[in-house]
């Protein structure tokens, strides 16, 4: 078998992504090489303004470079659920080679990260920390943050170094209040609003078909800036993970994870009771 076929769930943007990533892998381990073709006609069904559309092939290209098989590959060495571990503990060097093959931007992307980048006034190399704060129904996966804590650690790194700044991205607008209330001199996307909290709705799943291409090229380009920020406060998921991918390190990243004992219906290997702790 050469061809490797993705059927997706109904879920997000990078919910998709990481099934691709998971199921290459996978593909990889078991054949001791890589897919010579990936359907992935069946993939991003809520970000399509029709089925027929290619997003993944619009969005990402494949680079040629081939990857020797050596050993299984494995996000982390626990067998832990990815997008809910502590980052730290992803084997990064491992998944960084099936990463850069099948998640590089295209021009459509980096052109627009560029604009974003020229609109918002923002230079990478200056102090600037990221803060991305996803709620609304991942609630039902995890447990949600308060919207202190992240206050709270974003004063106690301003404490630190007092010349940083904030871009903040989050889909919930009660948090993004609260944190502009705070920290007024923050920037935000306007490219991808937020919308009042609810645990059974993102913003995906409220667009209509003729802004969906232009919210995944905003949004995907806002990932891969935020992974190019010299600080992280995050929360914990599949856009968080990919910007973790991205970013190909784990340094100056505050992940909030406060774990859950079942994901998906099956018990989380990484909970424990005893475990109090949120920031990792």
């Amino acid at each position: 078998m050469d061809t490797l076929i993705i059927h997706s769930n109904s879920g997000g943007f990078f919910s998709n992504c990481n099934i691709l990533l998971s199921n290459i892998i996978i593909y990889f381990n078991n054949y001791q090489k890589l897919p010579l073709k990936i359907t992935t006609q069946n993939l991003f069904l809520i970000y399509k303004s029709n089925h027929e559309q290619d997003l993944y092939n619009l969005l990402f290209y494949i680079d040629s470079t081939d990857i020797e098989y050596i050993k299984n590959i494995r996000f982390n060495n626990q067998d832990f659920e990815n997008q809910f571990s502590d980052y730290k503990l992803l084997n990064l060097n491992d998944i960084q080679p099936f990463f850069q093959k099948y998640f590089k931007p295209t021009p459509i992307i980096l052109n627009n990260v560029d604009f974003l980048l020229n609109k918002y006034n923002i230079d990478i190399n200056d102090e600037i920390c990221g803060v991305f704060y996803r709620g609304n129904d991942k609630v039902k996966e995890t447990q949600k943050s308060p919207y202190s804590e992240f206050i709270l650690k974003a004063k106690e790194l301003l404490e630190k170094n007092n010349k940083i700044k904030f871009i903040v991205q989050t889909d919930e607008l009660e948090f993004l209040k609260v944190f502009l209330t705070e920290f007024p001199n923050s920037i935000y996307f306007q490219e991808v609003p937020a919308i009042c909290s609810s645990n059974n709705t993102n913003c995906g799943q409220q667009l209509k078909n003729e802004y969906k291409l232009k919210h995944t090229i905003d949004f995907l380009s806002i990932i891969y800036i935020f992974s190019k920020l010299k600080y992280l406060i995050t929360t914990s998921g599949n856009c968080e993970i990919f910007i973790t991918f991205y970013r190909n390190n784990t340094n100056n990243l505050f992940q909030y994870l406060n774990k859950n004992k079942y994901i998906h219906g099956s018990l989380n290997k990484e909970y424990n009771e005893n475990n109090k702790q949120v920031w990792y």
